[in-house]
């Protein structure tokens, strides 16, 4: 295989990933659902908000509501585990709602990174009761 080959196969993913990602826009906000599994094998759904010269995204309270949904309790040390994911990636904890806010400028880096964050949050589902995981939903 060429360089040129593989480099055919990087830009599919990219135009699969474009080809599978729909949005429906919600008065200011955008309502966006990407090819990526989440725990529930849902394809993984957020909201954008874009500004003049900033873009905010939000996972409207889903991630850490369906951690609940899954009967994960949040103990002192799960409450740590969610803070250093949360700072890995620059994501704002309000309440339930996880947010970022980017300059327009960087907004593929920053989907990039609210997409890793909600979906490693999401992945928290396997510190739950392994019997309520199984009949809590």
């Amino acid at each position: 295989m060429t360089s040129s080959d593989f480099d055919s196969l990087i830009r599919s993913y990219g135009k699969w990933l474009s080809d599978n990602t729909t949005y429906t826009q919600l008065d200011e906000w955008y309502e966006v659902n990407v090819p990526l599994l989440d725990e529930d094998n849902d394809y993984t759904q957020f909201y954008v908000k874009p500004g003049k010269n900033s873009v905010t995204f939000s996972d409207d309270c889903a991630t850490l509501r369906r951690l609940e949904s899954h009967g994960m309790t949040v103990t002192e040390s799960r409450l740590a585990v969610l803070k250093d994911i949360l700072n890995q990636f620059g994501i704002e904890r309000n309440g339930d709602e996880l947010t970022l806010t980017s300059d327009t400028a960087d907004f593929a880096d920053a989907k990039n990174r609210f997409l890793q964050a909600i979906i490693k949050v999401g992945d928290m589902s396997m510190l739950a009761n392994p019997m309520c995981r199984r009949f809590c939903r």
